[in-house]
Formats: structure tokens, C-alpha cells, sequence
């Protein structure tokens, strides 16, 4: 495995987003199966000040971080000095303080802000994209088809169900598409209030001898 270690290359087409320093506003397409890592650029020392930095990163692959941050807390929560990960143009998450932790999804963003001259801090994060191509996903039990007929027990085993905790009930289907994704149609989720309150089955045949 070949080993990268970037700071990324300065993505010009960014440096008009409100808010974010010229020179600290990177982009890279990540190869599968290679490993970079993004740090604040005075790494291993600690950024002092007023930091808004951004690093985007796309590829075809899942993506794994590994980060690790020492960020000064100013104020609760982390929402005035932070360091945040979004995935693919989903929830933003934020943290500070002193946390190592591993994050999984599709094309990572990765912000600091920093708002205060007396804010400091510093972070390292390792990055892999994922080079495994040896998807199961849509392998059978057996090696025939029976058109218009039930299938068998467990047949299709990457077929599963959006099950409604509230509602005890299955309310949409779903399809495993990894070891740790499960894809559902979109309008499946549109009017998903709590995820908690939703769950995946798998390995259900008969819908009426379940308990959910």
C-alpha cells in the first residue's frame, strides 16, 4: 500500500466561500486503497487565533478517519472554537476538547473554526479510502430463479426491512449494501422525525410470525 502524506493542493475554485481564509482551503480526490493525512499546518505545534479552514476530499470509495484533536474549549457544546466532519452533504458533526476518534462515510469535509485571537489548538487526522471491491451484495442462497413464485427461505439474504419501533410494524424495504450500509428509497425517510425510533430487520420470510 502506498502511503501519501498531504497537505492537499489549494482548491482556487473554493476561496470565494464566505468566511474562510484564501489560504487555508484544500481539495483532493482520494486514490483507493492509499492513506493521507490533513493536520492544522502547524502541526505538530498548536494554530493560535483566528483559524476557518476547510479540506474536501472526494472518491468513489468509503472512507475511513482516524482523528485525533487537542482544541481548547471556549464554549459549550463546541460551537464557537471547533473542529467538525461532514459526510457527503449529511449532518455535521462537531467536536473539542481533547478525543481521538474513527468516523466512516462518503466524501469527508473536515472544518476548523476558530473565532478568538486567544483560541489554540492542534489536530491529525489519518485518512484511508477504502480499495475493497469484493461486494456480496445480491448473492442468492441458490443458483436458480423462480419468476412469479415465493422464494425460497432467506433466498435474496440482502434484502431486510425498515421496521417503525412506534408503529411495530415493517414500513418500507430495504437492501444490504455492505457490512455496515443498508440503502431504502428516499421517500422512505422523508418524514422521519427520530431515527431512534427505527430500526433494520433481517432475515425475515414471514412477515406475520414476526416481532419487531
Amino acid at each position: 500500500m502506498e502511503l501519501k502524506i498531504v497537505l492537499f493542493g489549494l482548491l482556487l475554485s473554493l476561496l470565494s466561500l464566505n468566511g474562510v481564509q484564501s489560504d487555508c482551503n484544500y481539495f483532493r480526490n482520494l486514490d483507493a486503497g492509499q492513506t493521507y493525512y490533513v493536520y492544522n499546518k502547524e502541526f505538530p505545534e498548536w494554530y493560535e487565533g483566528i483559524n476557518q479552514c476547510v479540506w474536501q476530499m472526494t472518491s468513489f470509495n468509503i472512507v475511513k478517519l482516524n482523528c485525533s484533536i487537542e482544541i481548547e474549549p471556549m464554549t459549550p457544546n463546541c460551537f464557537q472554537d471547533n473542529f467538525s466532519i461532514q459526510f457527503d452533504r449529511g449532518n455535521t458533526i462537531r467536536y473539542c476538547g481533547y478525543k481521538t476518534f474513527t468516523l466512516i462515510g462518503m466524501n469527508p469535509t473536515i472544518r476548523l473554526n476558530s473565532f478568538s485571537n486567544y483560541s489554540k489548538g492542534r489536530f491529525l487526522c489519518q485518512i484511508y479510502a477504502s480499495n475493497n471491491d469484493n461486494c456480496q451484495c445480491g448473492w442468492k442462497k441458490v443458483t436458480r430463479i423462480v419468476g412469479g413464485s415465493e422464494t425460497e427461505v432467506n433466498e435474496y439474504p440482502m434484502m431486510a426491512g425498515l421496521v417503525d419501533y412506534m408503529k411495530r410494524d415493517i414500513v418500507c424495504g430495504c437492501t444490504i449494501i455492505s457490512k455496515q450500509y443498508i440503502t431504502t428509497a428516499a421517500h422512505c425517510l422523508e418524514q422521519i422525525q427520530n431515527i431512534n425510533n427505527f430500526g433494520i430487520v433481517v432475515g425475515e420470510h414471514d412477515l406475520k410470525t414476526g416481532k419487531y
